[in-house]
């Protein structure tokens, strides 16, 4: 069979297959080991969020079992409120809001 350019079409080689069909393979496996790096990275995140949740929890505990450590607390939250300019204090209270709305 004749191309546009009047030259004869020819069959591809084995060794052109060949390289094709490494390639694939080698594309495949990049995107296969991408998905499973991904997967684990979302697992160990995961993880870690847990021991942050927990170790949250046993500090707010602690803080809330001793009024001294509380008031010490509170006094520094204070500070740590007065620190802040306008804007800083706005967001800083609308996610103390919004985490008092949802019960977190």
């Amino acid at each position: 069979m004749a191309t546009a350019d009047n030259k004869p079409k020819r069959p591809l080689s084995i060794r052109a297959l060949l390289e094709i069909l490494v390639l694939l393979v080698t594309a495949g496996y990049a995107i296969y080991s991408m998905h499973s790096l991904n997967q684990a990275n979302i697992e160990n995140t995961q993880k870690v969020e847990q021991l942050i949740v927990s170790l949250n929890e046993r500090v707010d505990q602690f803080i809330a079992s001793d009024d001294e450590v509380y008031n010490r607390y509170i006094k520094n939250l204070r500070k740590s409120l007065d620190s802040l300019n306008e804007d800083e204090r706005k967001l800083v209270m609308s996610v103390y809001d919004v985490r008092q709305k949802t019960g977190e």
